[in-house]
């Protein structure tokens, strides 16, 4: 927000309907702890700590302030065990709460999408995708094929399309943001180098470790 950027961040559920902002889906890699944020409490997660400091795990209502009435926000929703439509729902009423935010959602789910199609048509949405035949991370393989060719599009009619930037080549990509006139983010772009060479074939950029 200092430098004038916007931000992507990846919301979770609580097992009590707390959003939680997290990348990861377990706790290990940031906290220490082998446990999903979907099978935790509030009170639960607010004991673990971030990465050996004093940092307490943030939820979505604390994160917002910060955002509000300055730069915009990339709110990418992140489902466990099914609940695709309770974490998307909360998650647009929380928004509602702070209008000064500029947002966009997105997710790997199609399920998020069509759910806000259905009943948040206004909001901007996202498929976020990737090749995920050489990188199938426990989908199983028809899945795998629909998602790596965004073929629930039909059904989401995303706004824009997120995909990973060394898989751009994926002619589906190419042929569904010609057909559907949707803009392409490209992530995560991590060198000046990365985002030149995204922002001259017409792509916004979600970026890391340097300053575009």
């Amino acid at each position: 927000v200092q430098a004038g950027y916007g931000a992507e961040l990846d919301v979770h559920l609580s097992r009590d309907g707390r959003l939680v902002v997290m990348h990861d889906e377990s706790l290990k890699r940031t906290a220490g702890v082998e446990r999903n944020i979907c099978d935790m409490t509030a009170q639960e997660l607010d004991a673990c700590r971030l990465e050996g400091t004093e940092e307490k795990i943030p939820y979505l209502e604390e994160v917002l302030p910060l955002f509000a009435g300055k730069t915009p926000l990339v709110v990418e929703i992140k489902p466990c065990k099914g609940n695709h439509a309770r974490l998307t729902e909360l998650t647009c009423r929380l928004l509602d709460r702070f209008p000064e935010v500029s947002y966009c959602i997105e997710s790997f789910d199609p399920r998020v999408l069509f759910w806000l199609r259905r009943h948040r048509p206004q909001i901007v949405r996202g498929q976020l995708s990737c090749n995920f035949l050489k990188d199938r991370n426990n989908l199983a393989w028809p899945l795998t094929f629909l998602l790596t060719n965004l073929l629930t599009g039909f059904l989401t009619l995303p706004h824009f399309i997120a995909y990973r930037f060394s898989d751009r080549r994926n002619p589906s990509l190419r042929l569904c943001r010609r057909l559907w006139g949707v803009q392409e983010f490209s992530w995560t772009i991590r060198s000046p180098e990365e985002a030149e060479e995204a922002l001259k074939d017409g792509c916004l950029i979600i970026f890391e470790h340097c300053r575009p």
